[in-house]
């Protein structure tokens, strides 16, 4: 999979805005108690693809693609069960599966995070997982 090594950068813990619609922010504090979702930050219904890495002794790599991502975490389908809640992972989202075929070096987002929940449905594997720390990833393929 060949995640690409740099600096990486850690996910604030503190939300300032509050998402109303998806294209209007509050301030915290300021959205109606009714229609305060729970959740820390806004999630987004996105289809890319996804690496994912086990971070174990026995690295496993997967491929999968996301359902829906947050600032604090990814929520995506797999067709494999070897992920458990609690292991350490790290994946890499194509934010911009297009710009490959245009020759452009494609961008992706890696991360860094636990699994937090499984879900089986359908006959299909949905996997939660944090986003603890992050990195944009634009470079050429070798």
């Amino acid at each position: 999979m060949g995640l690409a090594s740099g600096k990486m950068c850690t996910v604030p813990r503190q939300v300032v805005l509050e998402q109303t619609s998806p294209t209007t922010f509050l301030p915290v504090g300021q959205m109606p108690a009714r229609a305060r979702e729970r959740r820390r930050s806004a999630r987004f219904t996105l289809a890319f693809p996804i690496q994912i890495r086990k971070l174990s002794k026995q690295p496993v790599e997967l491929e999968g693609e996301t359902r829906n991502v947050s600032s604090a975490g990814a929520y995506f389908i797999l067709d494999d069960d070897r992920l458990v809640p609690g292991a350490p992972v790290e994946f890499l989202v194509g934010l911009a599966p297009r710009a490959e075929a245009s020759g452009e070096p494609p961008l992706r987002l890696r991360c860094r995070g636990r699994v937090t929940r499984i879900d089986d449905a359908g006959g299909q594997r949905f996997v939660a997982a944090t986003i603890d720390r992050y990195q944009f990833v634009h470079k050429p393929q070798a």
